[in-house]
């Protein structure tokens, strides 16, 4: 007989490359929102076009098409440094 155990935990992902665009789009980040793709995916979401917003950011970096580096250090490392914080004040183990 098998016996099946569950874990209760959650587990929220985001993708290293580009780590903390989407983020950026919805909280219209400066650093994003000076570009032309940053103001295009931010009008689509303003227009309700979420699915439209994340299809296209998703296949311009498939594509190699975005206009940074997506492990630019300067961009990832305040990301990250959130995530620290958040995940430190939720740990409980």
């Amino acid at each position: 007989m098998y016996q099946l155990l569950f874990n209760r935990y959650l587990v929220i992902a985001d993708h290293y490359d580009g780590l903390g665009l989407f983020p950026a789009v919805f909280n219209k980040e400066e650093w994003v929102m000076k570009t032309p793709e940053g103001k295009r995916w931010r009008k689509m979401l303003d227009e309700g076009k979420n699915s439209e917003f994340a299809l296209d950011l998703i296949f311009n970096f498939s594509q190699g098409n975005f206009f940074f580096k997506t492990n630019d250090p300067t961009i990832m490392k305040p990301v990250w440094e959130t995530i620290v914080v958040v995940a430190e004040k939720y740990n409980e183990p």
